[in-house]
């Protein structure tokens, strides 16, 4: 069950951090800023979609 708790936590962590680099670069900003932003958004700090940050690391 914990393996599936995982791969939906990769999936949400790599679909957000996806969407924030195309963001980022219409925008016209470096891609990392997606990539940050996009962390900053789905963290513990954020919207809290990803609760188990020990997991993601």
């Amino acid at each position: 069950m914990g393996d599936l708790s995982l791969l939906a936590t990769m999936a949400i962590v790599l679909g957000v951090a996806l969407v924030g680099g195309m963001a980022a670069r219409l925008l016209r900003l470096p891609v990392i800023i997606g990539y940050l932003v996009s962390g900053i958004v789905i963290g513990p700090y954020g919207l809290k979609l990803v609760r188990e940050v020990g997991d993601v690391e």
